[in-house]
């Protein structure tokens, strides 16, 4: 599993899907507006299009098991 990174430090792709840490851990997908494109401010949303904030770490997912259930 990938490490940590720092929000200050870097941010996801846009539109990538991630595990952050605000408070506990969640997961979300990144946002960074483009003006005519994306409206609100850049950031983490949930699965739920709830924004998530003060977000300060965050992580690609892990991949999905190799067998099936």
């Amino acid at each position: 599993m990938s490490e940590w990174i720092r929000a200050i430090d870097q941010m996801p792709d846009q539109g990538q899907r991630v595990l952050v840490f605000c408070q506990e851990v969640e997961e979300a997908t990144y946002w960074k507006h483009e003006p005519g494109v994306h409206e609100g401010d850049s950031g983490f949303c949930d699965m739920l299009d709830n924004e998530i904030f003060p977000v300060t770490h965050w992580m690609p997912l892990p991949p999905h098991p190799s067998t099936p259930c």
